[in-house]
C-alpha cells in the first residue's frame, strides 16, 4: 500500500477541552467519560507525531493539554461518581495512566509502537468500562445514543493514530500489517456505529443532518484508504472533521434527552 508522505502543511488539529469541573448529572458525565476514550488515544498520537518527526504545528503542547483535560476529567468523574463500580473502574482508569504517563514522558522510537498501541488501548478499553456503568447507572435508555455518538470520538482518533503510525513504521514490515489490518477493522467498526445511529427512529431532523455528515465524512475517510492515496495530513483532517461532528451529535442528544 503506498503511503502518504509528510508534508509540511499545517492543519488545525481539533483539540479535545474539557468543562469538567461540575459534572450536574449522568448525560453530561457519560459525555466527559466517553471523551476520556479519544483522549486515550489522541495522547499516543501525540507522541506517535514527535517520536516519527512529523512536521505539526507544535504536537508537544498539544500533547500537554491533552494530558491536562484527561487528569481534570478524572477528577470530576471521581468527584461525581457515588457507586463504588464506577469508583473502582475509575480507579483502573487511574492505574493505567500511569502508564501511559510513562512512555509520553520519554523518547520513543520505532521499537516503542507496540506497546504504545497496548497502553492506549488498555486505557481506552477501560474507560470505556466507566461509559457503560454510566449509561446502566443513569437508568435512561436513550443515555446509549450519547455513548454511541461519543464512541465515534474515539475510533476517529485511533484511526489517525493508527494512520500516523502506520506511516511510521511502513507497510513492508509485519507490524505495519497489523497496524493496516487494525485501521481497517476500525473503519469498519466506525460504520456499523453510524449506520446504529442512522437507525434510533426518535431522532430529530437536526439529529439525522448530523449522522449523515458523518456518514458521508466516513465514507470520504475510507475511500482515500482503500485508494492508496491518503496523507497523514489528509487523515487528520478527515479525523478532526469526525470528531467535531460527533461531538456535535452528543450535544444535540444531551439537549434532547431529559
Amino acid at each position: 500500500m503506498k503511503i502518504g508522505k509528510y508534508i509540511l502543511l499545517v492543519p488545525i488539529l481539533f483539540t479535545i477541552t474539557i468543562q469538567a469541573t461540575n459534572i450536574k448529572n449522568y448525560n453530561q458525565a457519560i459525555d466527559i467519560a466517553g471523551k476520556q476514550r479519544a483522549l486515550s488515544f489522541k495522547m499516543a498520537m501525540y507522541k506517535a507525531m514527535i517520536g516519527s518527526h512529523l512536521i505539526y504545528k507544535n504536537p508537544s503542547n498539544r500533547l500537554k493539554k491533552s494530558q491536562k483535560s484527561f487528569e481534570e476529567a478524572q477528577k470530576a468523574l471521581k468527584i461525581f461518581a457515588k457507586d463504588k463500580a464506577i469508583s473502582n473502574a475509575l480507579l483502573q482508569v487511574d492505574n493505567d495512566y500511569i502508564n501511559m504517563k510513562k512512555i509520553l514522558s520519554r523518547n520513543i522510537s520505532k521499537k516503542d509502537i507496540s506497546k504504545l498501541i497496548d497502553i492506549a488501548v488498555k486505557q481506552k478499553n477501560d474507560a470505556n468500562k466507566v461509559v457503560k456503568l454510566l449509561v446502566k447507572k443513569s437508568g435512561i435508555q436513550s443515555s446509549e445514543k450519547i455513548d454511541y455518538a461519543g464512541y465515534l470520538r474515539a475510533l476517529s482518533q485511533k484511526i489517525a493514530l493508527n494512520y500516523v503510525l502506520y506511516s511510521w513504521i511502513g507497510d513492508n514490515t509485519d507490524m505495519g500489517g497489523k497496524i493496516h489490518k487494525q485501521l481497517s477493522k476500525t473503519i469498519k467498526e466506525m460504520g456499523g456505529i453510524i449506520k446504529k445511529l442512522s437507525l434510533y427512529n426518535d431522532n430529530t431532523k437536526d439529529e439525522q443532518d448530523m449522522i449523515l455528515k458523518l456518514k458521508k465524512d466516513y465514507l470520504y475517510f475510507d475511500i482515500i484508504i482503500k485508494s492508496n492515496i491518503a496523507t497523514p495530513v489528509m487523515i487528520l483532517k478527515k479525523s478532526d472533521n469526525i470528531f467535531s461532528n460527533a461531538d456535535k451529535l452528543v450535544k444535540l442528544y444531551k439537549h434532547s434527552i431529559k
